[in-house]
C-alpha cells in the first residue's frame, strides 16, 4: 500500500476508482493508468501539506486471482513507482 493513503483519508483527499479491466490489454490498462497519474497531478490541493497527502486507489474489480499477479507484473513493468 501507498504511505500516502492514510494521511490522505484523514484529509478527506482520497479516491477509489473502480475499473473492469478483464477484457483489456496491459497496454490499455497501462493508458488508464497514465490518466489517472494526470488526473492525480491536476487534482486539488496542488499545493501546500494536503498536496502531499492526496492519494487514488485504482480498485480492479473484475481480475480473477489466477491472472492479476502475472497481468499486473506486467503492467507495472510498464508504469513508474508512483509513490516514488
Amino acid at each position: 500500500m501507498c504511505p500516502f493513503v492514510p494521511g490522505a483519508w484523514e484529509r478527506q483527499t482520497l479516491w477509489l476508482a473502480p475499473e473492469e479491466i478483464a477484457d483489456r490489454s496491459v497496454q490499455a490498462v497501462v493508458q488508464r493508468i497514465n490518466e489517472y497519474k494526470k488526473l492525480f497531478l491536476h487534482a486539488q490541493p496542488m499545493d501546500g501539506d494536503d498536496a502531499n497527502s492526496k492519494a487514488i486507489v485504482v480498485v480492479f474489480t473484475d481480475v480473477s486471482a489466477d491472472r492479476a499477479k502475472d497481468f499486473f507484473d506486467d503492467v507495472l513493468g510498464r508504469v513508474p513507482a508512483p509513490c516514488g
